[in-house]
């Protein structure tokens, strides 16, 4: 009787798993290079943020990772950006702040998804505004523990 064993390394479809399929034995053993907040490319994006929105962490390319404006009716603010279909262990947050030091959490009054680009979504989101403050929002992806 011949017995095959194997070993996972990181599940499938998981932050893990895309650093082994995106880097080579020598990179992977190596968190500066490897690691959810590395930026092997040097394109402002760490790979957290390149595995959530769907980039090549060896190929340079920021756009992935910037939010796009959209207009949107008085009293609203939208924004499009790019989202994993599948985020495996990484989750997203939608944060707003008045003064860019304390971010809370926030729904959206609106989430989309505006076009299908194979395994990511390009989503646009709208948040109500209020006149009475200036107010930022942001996307956050983290990795979270099963």
């Amino acid at each position: 009787v011949n017995e095959l064993i194997f070993y996972e390394r990181a599940q499938p479809g998981t932050f893990g798993d895309w650093v082994l399929h995106n880097f080579n034995p020598v990179q992977v053993a190596d968190p500066s290079i490897s690691g959810p907040l590395a930026d092997p490319d040097a394109d402002g994006s760490p790979n957290l943020l390149e595995f959530a929105t769907g980039g090549n962490p060896l190929l340079p390319d920021a756009s992935l990772g910037e939010l796009r404006l959209v207009a949107s009716p008085a009293g609203t603010f939208a924004f499009q950006y790019r989202e994993r279909k599948n985020p495996g262990d990484v989750q997203r947050f939608f944060e707003t702040s008045t003064d860019l030091q304390t971010w809370v959490s926030i729904t959206p009054a609106l989430l989309t998804h505006v076009a299908d680009l194979g395994e990511i979504w390009l989503n646009q989101v709208t948040f109500g505004t209020s006149a009475v403050s200036r107010t930022f929002f942001r996307v956050r992806f983290a990795q979270v523990s099963p």
